[in-house]
């Protein structure tokens, strides 16, 4: 039995789905649109497989920034040059294409073997192509969700070696599917969110988010998501700053929204 089976983190990304803002929004934009002009070189192995074209995307941009001689499972450049892999998974190979080695990688890893991919399956797929080690380490992965605000840092900073305070700078996959989903309607996933915008600084028009992000964090009895910061959100909102030892003013000032944001990523 798997450590962390999809059942038991399934609900867990549907909650932070509902809450995550981009923080590199014009890096994601660029990247994903880069992306999409080789969505062709995906959809046979998508055929062959069933992994969705979506999901493949992402991968591959991550591993190896979508080189077409890197092999899909780790980046190492070996299509077409008669080597073998060197690095996890090693002795993969030779490969004379790309969509042959990354089909070899896909059934390597039984990525071809799930049935039903909805967009928190594909969340899961992806940590887990990665490994739950910053799970392990008490933080939400930078492999999904770096360049949002449910990263709050650490990373692998060699085999073995977590680093608290190491920063992934690479785009996690989230921003990246969520944004190619947002571009192209033909990747839609089953039960794909609507994203929720980011909110601007402004205490009262960004009430709908901090209504979720509260709920997402527990609130009692839920808050009404309906925009309006009233008497009922403010008093939610003083209650989180006594909790979190901040000036209780039911104001989600800037400190406030830091603290919630710092919240929702640890709250798994």
């Amino acid at each position: 039995m798997a450590a962390h089976p999809y059942e038991d983190l399934a609900s867990e990304y549907v909650r932070l789905l509902a809450v995550v803002r981009n923080t590199r929004e014009s890096e994601i934009e660029s990247t994903a649109r880069r992306i999409l002009g080789r969505k062709s070189r995906y959809t046979q192995v998508s055929a062959f497989t069933g992994v969705p074209v979506v999901w493949l995307m992402a991968i591959d941009e991550r591993e190896s920034g979508g080189d077409i001689l890197g092999y899909f499972g780790n980046g190492d450049r070996i299509i077409g040059t008669g080597n073998k892999t060197v690095d996890v998974p090693e002795g993969r190979g030779p490969f004379a294409d790309w969509q042959t080695g990354c089909i070899d990688s896909l059934q390597y890893e039984g990525e071809d073997q799930v049935r039903l991919w909805t967009i928190t399956r594909a969340l899961y797929q992806a940590e887990a192509w990665n490994g739950f080690g910053p799970r392990n380490n008490g933080r939400q992965s930078g492999y999904l969700w770096s360049g949002t605000n449910i990263y709050t840092g650490g990373k692998y900073v060699a085999d073995h070696t977590w680093d608290p305070n190491a920063v992934d700078l690479q785009l996690g996959v989230v921003p990246v599917i969520m944004r190619l989903i947002q571009l192209d309607q033909t990747l839609t996933l089953p039960d794909t969110p609507i994203p929720i915008p980011a909110p601007p600084p402004a205490c009262v028009s960004d009430a709908s988010w901090l209504q979720t992000a509260l709920n997402s964090l527990g609130q009692s009895p839920p808050l009404i998501v309906d925009g309006n910061y009233g008497r009922k959100t403010r008093a939610a909102i003083r209650a989180f700053q006594v909790a979190h030892g901040l000036e209780a003013d039911g104001m989600a000032g800037p400190l406030t929204r830091s603290a919630i944001n710092k919240a929702l990523g640890m709250n798994t």
